[in-house]
């Protein structure tokens, strides 16, 4: 019975990680939705600051939408 219940909550802790990882990348998905409508307006540093993405990230969807 033990071992049940060990394994039980292995799973949990596993399906809460994945949940957590789920949502940082709908979050940082967002942020880069967001970042895009910026970057005709506001520096890359300004973005970088306000969305949580790195000044290298801004820069990258920078020469993408180009």
């Amino acid at each position: 019975a033990g071992e049940k219940k060990k394994a039980i909550e292995i799973g949990k802790s596993l399906i809460e990680e994945g949940k957590e990882e789920g949502i940082k990348a709908g979050e940082k998905k967002k942020a880069i939705e967001i970042a895009k409508g910026l970057l005709d307006i506001l520096s890359i540093e300004i973005i970088a600051q306000k969305t949580g993405l790195t000044v290298d990230e801004v820069k990258a969807l920078k020469d993408e939408v180009k």
